[in-house]
């Protein structure tokens, strides 16, 4: 049975637990020794305070031993609650001026107070030392222990939050072809939220890319069919007799050809998805130089007006010249008397004298499949959009006094 993520999660508390509990049981007693005792001398050299305005009274933790020309003196009346000890044989044993006596298992902490009458011992100490430490240590592991817990209790809340977070999120994906598409924003808190908010948007892309290929399905169906038609018509009635043999043979080779350029404009466009290509720097200029010839043989009519700099850009002569061709086949069906090619600082406009696009269009015209102004549609423009995207580039569409200007940067 695999275990879930909630209780992984108690498991590492646990162990965490038992780590940090161990460690402290290792290493308190060591932290805990010296500064105890630090404590103590400090509190008996606190002590002295009194002694030095000659303040006998009994300190309630600490007993005393006052000593003249060597001779025990006093006798404080706590001693005998701090130790059994005969007072002499503690004053045997003293050695410094400052110190710790362990006799039997009990400690005793010692101070030395010299001045011109008399000699006073301080003396604190008696209970056990290990009890000492040890109720330090308990009192430690017992805040541990309840901030564990506190922690534990956090972490099973915020764990429970996670899961149904993910719980969630694992509905989106199981669902993200089925959901309708909403405008509800998701807020964005925390990392869970921003994953859901990339789902969310994963999801929209795939509902918009299915409903787009079905779309681009229907046109091609749509736009083979007819030449496909036609292409079957004239060749029925080439075999009943009834039409000029060269004639149908001219009409089916311009419908072949139509059917050749629509095929490998698809073939060309899902090809541009999975393209790799090695990067490298062309001069725009010489590719277009080469490529206008064929479009003025279309037209002898139509003016082409240059203006191109040096400029270099990403890609490949492959990728540029579909970009190239395409926008200018285009033009070729809009253009009245002129074609302007600009290219200066690394941007490229081409500008026609035709009527300009209805501003609804310009967001749709780099679609697949989407009918222009004069009922034409198809994937030369698409094909466009998607190599310069694919390059590193934008192109936008502009409406002018005179034209209408693609621009590429």
């Amino acid at each position: 049975m695999k275990s879930t993520l909630r209780q992984k999660l108690l498991v590492i508390m646990i162990l965490n637990g038992l780590i940090i509990g161990t460690v402290l049981l290792i290493i308190l007693p060591n932290l805990l020794y010296p500064l105890y005792e630090r404590n103590v001398y400090f509190y008996l050299n606190q002590s002295e305070k009194f002694i030095d305005e000659d303040k006998f009274e009994e300190l309630e933790d600490i007993s005393y031993l006052v000593l003249k020309d060597d001779r025990l003196i006093q006798i404080s009346t706590n001693y005998y609650e701090f130790t059994d000890l005969n007072p002499y044989v503690f004053l045997e044993q003293i050695r410094d001026s400052t110190g710790k006596l362990e006799i039997g298992n009990r400690v005793y902490y010692y101070s030395i107070y010299i001045n011109d009458e008399y000699t006073k011992i301080l003396l604190t100490g008696g209970e056990p030392f290990t009890q000492v430490i040890l109720s330090s240590i308990n009192t430690i592991l017992i805040l541990t222990v309840a901030s564990f817990i506190g922690m534990t209790a956090i972490i099973y809340v915020w764990s429970d939050d996670l899961i149904k977070k993910v719980y969630r999120l694992k509905n989106r994906i199981d669902n993200l072809e089925k959901e309708p598409i909403t405008d509800n924003k998701v807020l964005i808190t925390d990392e869970i939220s921003i994953l859901e908010d990339s789902i969310e948007v994963l999801r929209r892309r795939i509902i918009n890319n299915d409903k787009e290929k079905n779309e681009m399905f229907q046109n091609i169906s749509h736009d083979l069919k007819t030449p496909i038609a036609i292409i079957k018509s004239h060749s029925e009635a080439l075999k009943d007799e009834i039409i000029d043999t060269n004639k149908a043979l001219e009409v089916i080779d311009e419908q072949i050809e139509k059917l050749n350029t629509k095929v490998t404009s698809l073939l060309y466009l899902n090809k541009l998805s999975n393209l790799e290509f090695k990067e490298d720097k062309i001069k725009l200029k010489d590719l277009i130089l080469k490529a206008i010839p064929k479009f003025e043989i279309m037209d002898d009519e139509l003016e082409f007006i240059l203006k191109m700099d040096d400029s270099l850009f990403n890609g490949n002569e492959e990728l540029w010249d579909a970009v190239v061709s395409n926008i200018l086949d285009n033009f070729l069906r809009y253009a009245e008397r002129k074609i302007e090619i600009i290219i200066k600082d690394n941007k490229i406009t081409f500008k026609n004298d035709g009527p300009q696009i209805d501003e609804s269009f310009i967001e749709v015209m780099f679609l697949p499949f989407e009918k222009g102004n004069l009922g034409n549609f198809g994937l030369g423009l698409a094909i466009v959009k998607k190599t310069v995207n694919l390059l590193n580039y934008d192109i936008k569409v502009k409406n002018e006094k005179d034209g209408v200007s693609f621009i590429i940067e």
